[in-house]
């Protein structure tokens, strides 16, 4: 279950929760700004960051109506830590920023080895240290964090500058950080990535072991891997082995106004309304039916969405959607 669809007033889940049953898509009343959405495995959530820093999870109620399964919980109190956005690694790495003030020009994250241990640390950071639980990083990187994403095992983080950041702390997977690790710049700490240097960069979208970057300039960029299982079929959408990233080029000085990334696949809103995908299909993605591999290798057209008015675009793990207009 991950929180798909934010409307105003709000959240609706899509998929199953975690008893395996149809969330139906149940909508859940929210009464105040949310800043960013988030969700876990082990222990199971789905968080939510509000504009002034509380925290919130959703929690399963032992109830059969969809309806009335699910509900927001405060976690905390006035005195706990003032976040600003929270992300969680498909290997329940978890990263937290704190909340900045409007002058503030330092961002400070706190990377947990396990989601489990951010929960024990929120519940009451001044006696975290004293247990046996490995204590967080700390990083501090200037600017001012517009957004913080996790991929399968990567964390990136977009600040207002525009300048998009990248970290990990699995070696064997430094191409899903678009950039080239060196002493300067090791892996396991918040890098620049330099190959987008001078072009700021408005949205980034980041699932599985793939990223992508949408410049103001309506440019995409994507950088990662493809999924990594047996045999895997090589994307000619992403970059090759000696490059970091790679911009996406359609020809005709095609335009771009929305980008997601899922697990394994992609997909783009082009400034004329066409809607293009490449990756993974084999949970039927992309709405159509591709080769016997179930797999797109470079960028193709949804043309069922032609002339549909689509306004915005996203990906769940193996799902994607599109906003249209009535």
């Amino acid at each position: 279950m991950e929180p798909n669809l934010l409307e105003e007033n709000k959240l609706i889940l899509f998929g199953h929760d975690y008893s395996n049953r149809d969330t139906k898509g149940v909508s859940i009343p929210i009464d105040f700004p949310v800043r960013c959405t988030f969700e876990s495995d082990k222990p199971a959530h789905v968080g939510i960051v509000s504009t002034k820093g509380e925290l919130y999870f959703i929690t399963r109620n032992e109830d059969s109506n969809p309806s009335s399964r699910f509900s927001l919980e405060r976690q905390g109190d006035d005195d706990s830590p003032i976040l600003s956005y929270a992300a969680v690694t498909a290997t329940n790495r978890t990263c937290i920023s704190f909340l900045q003030s409007p002058a503030s020009q330092l961002i400070h994250l706190l990377e947990f080895e396990h989601f489990s241990d951010f929960l024990h640390w929120f519940s009451n950071p001044s006696s975290f240290a004293e247990t046996d639980l490995k204590q967080p990083t700390h990083y501090m990187v200037q600017g001012r964090i517009t957004g913080l994403h996790a991929g399968a095992t990567s964390f990136t983080m977009l600040t207002e500058a525009g300048n998009v950041y990248t970290w990990t702390n699995d070696a064997r997977h430094n191409r899903c950080l678009g950039r080239s690790p060196n002493e300067e710049s090791p892996s396991d700490r918040p890098g620049l990535i330099d190959a987008l240097g001078g072009v700021p960069i408005s949205k980034v979208a980041v699932g599985g072991w793939m990223s992508a970057a949408l410049s103001q300039d309506k440019d995409v960029y994507v950088w990662g891997r493809e999924k990594p299982k047996e045999n895997p079929e090589r994307m000619a959408a992403l970059p090759g082995n000696d490059e970091d990233l790679k911009l996406v080029d359609l020809g005709d000085d095609i335009d771009f106004e929305d980008v997601g990334v899922g697990s394994g696949h992609a997909v783009l809103l082009a400034s004329n309304g066409k809607v293009f995908v490449a990756g993974e299909n084999d949970n039927g993605q992309f709405g159509f039916e591709t080769n016997d591999k179930k797999f797109e290798s470079d960028w193709r057209e949804i043309e069922d969405l032609r002339d549909r008015k689509v306004k915005q675009v996203w990906c769940g793990y193996s799902t994607t959607f599109a906003l249209v207009a009535n």
